[in-house]
């Protein structure tokens, strides 16, 4: 038999709602400053490489004077013994998963845009921005690709995926954000999302930034992979090395093995269109982080629902059943 106080207490008791996760801004901010920094510290490692760099793998210089220009950041960190390819890796794992797990887009009042769906792909914007921009950062840092010539299928399956998963982190985040600003006549979801004032002008600046970026990134982009004067590419060669084998029934063997190297690089127009390519996609770290930032900064938590106390509360008559 229960005692009366504990019977008095289940019928008296009002239950509090459950409050949002506290932790929600720290790791938002957490996962941001971790993208931040890994993309300073291994654009800053490239463009050490691209200055210092200046001989090939055979120790001839390059011809052309300049050291290796990569078109895009997931170019310059595609070997994977290199300390750029690592810092890349690590930053952009640890930030993905620290920016998933902070679950904003459902806590935060200035990206909460409710029940409103995308007509495209069928899910609640919410679930593209939650998704798309952590999950698409993890794909483009763990799947590294080769570059330069002679790719056998698996480097192209690869270099594809890389490239699905950069393009899903990027729209994912820049297509919600034109979606909350009400840009092409987007509605922006919930009545309670009104952005306004500073964030606004912030969020707007980096939203158009983002557009002249990738602009710029992609028009570079096929310039240079069209440009006819193959006088001013990067020229590949390759290495012939020789290699001692013992198989396993204890007999002896040598086999060539032919391993692909860059023998001068770009000079002239090539070099500045990758310049500008490379630069593109460098701005675009900016216009992304700036726009987390922001919302880090002006958010305020989903309250949640109060409950309905009497609906809630159990009657006696169920006590009385539960206690027999």
């Amino acid at each position: 038999m229960e005692p009366a106080h504990l019977t008095s207490l289940i019928r008296t008791k009002k239950p509090t709602a459950q409050r949002p996760d506290s932790h929600t801004g720290d790791l938002l901010f957490i996962g941001t400053m971790t993208w931040c920094v890994g993309g300073i510290i291994t654009v800053a490692a490239i463009l050490a490489r691209f200055l210092t760099d200046k001989v090939n793998a055979v120790g001839q210089p390059y011809a052309s004077g300049w050291g290796f220009m990569p078109l895009t950041i997931s170019e310059g960190v595609c070997t994977n013994a290199s300390a750029e390819e690592q810092l890349f890796f690590a930053t952009s794992l640890m930030g993905s998963i620290l920016t998933f797990m902070s679950w904003h887009t459902y806590k935060m009042t200035n990206v909460y845009t409710g029940d409103e769906r995308c007509a495209v792909l069928r899910m609640r914007w919410t679930t593209i921005r939650q998704y798309l921009a952590p999950l698409g950062m993890i794909v483009a840092g763990c799947v590294s690709y080769k570059s330069g010539i002679g790719l056998t299928p698996s480097d192209a399956i690869a270099k594809v995926i890389h490239g699905i998963g950069a393009n899903a982190a990027f729209f994912g985040l820049w297509c919600s954000e034109l979606k909350i600003l009400n840009a092409f006549g987007w509605s922006g979801g919930t009545p309670s999302l009104v952005i306004t004032g500073t964030e606004r002008k912030m969020r707007v600046g980096f939203a158009l930034g983002f557009i002249v970026c990738f602009t710029i990134f992609s028009c570079s982009y096929a310039a240079a992979s069209m440009y006819p004067d193959v006088s001013c590419r990067d020229k590949y060669g390759t290495i012939e090395r020789s290699q001692t084998y013992i198989s396993q029934s204890g007999n002896k063997g040598s086999s060539k093995v032919f391993e692909l190297f860059v023998e001068d690089t770009a000079s002239g127009i090539v070099l500045l269109l990758k310049t500008l390519c490379f630069t593109g996609e460098v701005m675009l770290l900016p216009c992304i982080c700036g726009t987390q930032f922001t919302v880090w900064y002006f958010h305020r938590l989903v309250q949640p629902e109060e409950p309905d106390d009497e609906a809630s509360l159990p009657e006696s008559s169920e006590v009385e059943g539960n206690r027999a």
